[in-house]
C-alpha cells in the first residue's frame, strides 16, 4: 500500500484540521482496506467453451466457434459466441473480443453522454 494518500477539502480548512480528521478515520480506513484485499477476485480468462462471461452486466457463456472466416464476436440471448480461427491461441481470443467490447462502448457511448447518464 502507498504511504501517501490525497484528500479534496476545502481550501479554507487548516491543515491542522484536516490531519486531526485524517488520523480520526485511520482505523476505518484500514477496515475498508483489509476488506477490499480479502474480496473474491476473477479468475484470470482462457477464452474456452463455456467460460462465463459478463457483457451489459449480464452473465453470458462463451461459445467458441472454430472457423476459416475472420473473427467476429456474436451475442446471443444466453452466450457470446466467439468466432475464430482452428488456431487462434488465448492471446489472439482476447485481443477479438477486447476489439468487440470497444466496438460495443463506442457504439452507445455518444448517446449515453448526449441524455447525460454517464
Amino acid at each position: 500500500m502507498p504511504s501517501t494518500w490525497e484528500s479534496c477539502v476545502p481550501p479554507n480548512l487548516a491543515l491542522n484540521t484536516i490531519r486531526v480528521y485524517a488520523i480520526t478515520k485511520l482505523d476505518w480506513i484500514k477496515i475498508q482496506q483489509r476488506k477490499m484485499r480479502a474480496q473474491e477476485r476473477e479468475t484470470p480468462r482462457e477464452y474456452l467453451d463455456r467460460e462465463s462471461h459478463v457483457v451489459w452486466s449480464q452473465r453470458r457463456l462463451l461459445r467458441i466457434v472454430e472457423t476459416a472466416t475472420a473473427p467476429r464476436v456474436a451475442l446471443k440471448p444466453s452466450q457470446l459466441e466467439l468466432h475464430v480461427r482452428p488456431c487462434s491461441d488465448t492471446l489472439k481470443r482476447h485481443e477479438v473480443l477486447e476489439v468487440w467490447y470497444r466496438e460495443q462502448i463506442k457504439a452507445v457511448a455518444p448517446a449515453l453522454l448526449k441524455n447525460g447518464n454517464h
